[in-house]
């Protein structure tokens, strides 16, 4: 089997090439015409949008609006001790700004998903067209060079070769 990145040719049981690294697993299904397909994503009706975190809307919300206030807390809680010149009040704040900081973000990340639609049966996979669906090519302008071809160098030089040959013998 070929490598398709770098051409180097590899036993069929190779999963990886070993000259380039490149994946070799799928070869053998790509040849055959069977890829394997990846699961459909689809939401259910009752679901809510999920984002990132796999959280929905409502779930992301309220878990930053909880942060938020509990941050509020820590703080306050830093300040008082503080005040009441307590030393080991200052590490309070440590807590307090990370919680601030998550609860703003979940807000933010939560104001964001709101206006998006969930996808619906999205396939993970898209499968290559058959040949004969493939789209025709467009038709050259008139005076247009057409592709150079890959055997064009190769004849020439082939051609030059034979002429030593012919020379020498």
């Amino acid at each position: 089997m070929y490598c398709p990145r770098c051409a180097t040719d590899n036993s069929e049981t190779t999963k990886f090439c070993r000259n380039c690294g490149a994946n070799l697993s799928l070869i053998p299904h790509a040849l055959q015409g069977a890829l394997p397909t990846a699961p459909v994503v689809q939401f259910g009706a009752g679901e809510g949008h999920r984002g990132r975190g796999g959280r929905r809307y409502e779930d992301r919300m309220s878990s930053g609006i909880r942060s938020v206030f509990m941050g509020a807390g820590f703080l306050l809680l830093a300040l008082a001790l503080i005040v009441t010149k307590q030393r080991w009040g200052i590490w309070m704040l440590i807590p307090g700004f990370t919680m601030l900081g998550k609860g703003a973000a979940d807000i933010f990340n939560a104001r964001n998903l709101q206006g998006i639609q969930p996808p619906v049966n999205i396939p993970a996979v898209q499968t290559a067209p058959r040949t004969a669906e493939l789209p025709p090519t467009p038709p050259q302008p008139i005076g247009a060079m057409p592709p150079a071809s890959v055997t064009e160098q190769t004849t020439r030089y082939l051609e030059e070769k034979a002429e030593r040959i012919k020379e020498r013998g």
